[in-house]
């Protein structure tokens, strides 16, 4: 399961128990390089803001849209940002991929 799929997973359960939960304190949540895919069904509203930050190489444009959809479906706020040409990791220095990529990195940091 992906970071962002565990985070809207994380988020719906809390909701759906009314148990207090540090993630519903959260005014906003970065997803860097999260992966998008094996999202949840969410029929509750997602409360924290939602950037996903992610490299062109990394996820399909049908993953993103999945995303963007199940993202409006849970009334949430959310921002999408690609890197054009980035793949996963490009925050990881020494991956033994040889995947970083300065420029994307500090777009990140820089964001």
């Amino acid at each position: 399961m992906s970071r962002v799929s565990r985070f809207i997973q994380s988020y719906k359960e809390c909701r759906e128990t009314d148990s207090p939960s540090l993630i519903s304190k959260f005014a906003g949540i970065v997803s860097v390089h999260g992966g998008l895919g094996n999202l949840p069904d969410v029929t509750t509203a997602v409360g924290p803001k939602l950037l996903v930050l992610s490299g062109g190489e990394d996820d399909t444009a049908t993953e993103v849209h999945n995303l963007e959809d199940t993202l409006d479906a849970a009334n949430a706020t959310w921002e999408i940002t690609r890197y054009s040409d980035i793949q996963h990791a490009f925050t990881v220095w020494n991956d033994g991929r040889d995947r970083y990529d300065a420029w994307a990195d500090m777009r990140y940091v820089m964001k």
